[in-house]
């Protein structure tokens, strides 16, 4: 990693614990729904933490099984709402560490990105929850037309310097972006998709470990 200049983090799992933000905003969303008889069938949480990572309108689809343009809608503009508040009102969304390796790696003289399938709402909240001043560049893919995360991430990376980059997530998809880009990769077996990390090219059980690689 010693030419590594430019760290590009993903946020839920990576960064956020997502236990204490999205799924509690989600179960919201799914409880209005009901309600509403929008939908019938409840996905459970286990349910919902497969897909957390993937792009919101592809997490809402899977979770409803169901293409309705109106109800995909209806749920994003919900889990806005939701999120909003819950990351207003807590302190604890960040994994244990994260202020103090993005401190650590600022004074160090990297720059740091954000990439994540978020939208704009959500990515906004959390860099204002402490992060904010330590991320040069935060992107979502709602600022992209909802694109795959490597195309994303096509657009964000100067490819002909693609060694100084390194990719750090939790899911297939942050492993496959940086392979499909030709940058490294450290996968976060601490997150939600501690199977599908495997290739990656350095793997840390705990975000701690940054600051011993870097």
């Amino acid at each position: 990693m010693d030419k590594i200049k430019t760290i590009i983090f993903d946020l839920d799992g990576t960064l956020v614990n997502t236990i204490n933000v999205t799924i509690p905003a989600f179960e919201n969303v799914i409880k209005d729904l009901k309600e509403k008889n929008m939908i019938e069938y409840l996905p459970d949480k286990k349910e919902i933490m497969k897909y957390i990572g993937y792009p919101i309108d592809q997490i809402f689809t899977n979770l409803y099984d169901s293409n309705d343009k109106k109800l995909i809608e209806e749920s994003v503009r919900l889990l806005d709402h939701y999120e909003e508040i819950i990351i207003e009102n807590n302190d604890n969304i960040f994994f244990d560490g994260v202020i103090e390796v993005l401190d650590y790696l600022s004074k160090k003289g990297y720059k740091m990105m954000v990439l994540s399938n978020c939208n704009t709402t959500y990515l906004n909240s959390i860099l204002k929850k402490g992060i904010e001043i330590y991320i040069d560049e935060p992107y979502c893919s709602e600022m992209f037309d909802w694109k795959d995360k490597e195309e994303v991430m096509k657009k964000v990376i100067d490819l002909n310097k693609k060694e100084e980059y390194v990719m750090v997530g939790d899911r297939k998809h942050d492993i496959k972006a940086a392979k499909d880009n030709g940058i490294k990769s450290i996968g976060c077996d601490y997150g939600y998709g501690q199977h599908e990390i495997n290739s990656a090219d350095i793997i840390i059980k705990d975000i701690k470990e940054l600051i011993d690689i870097f």
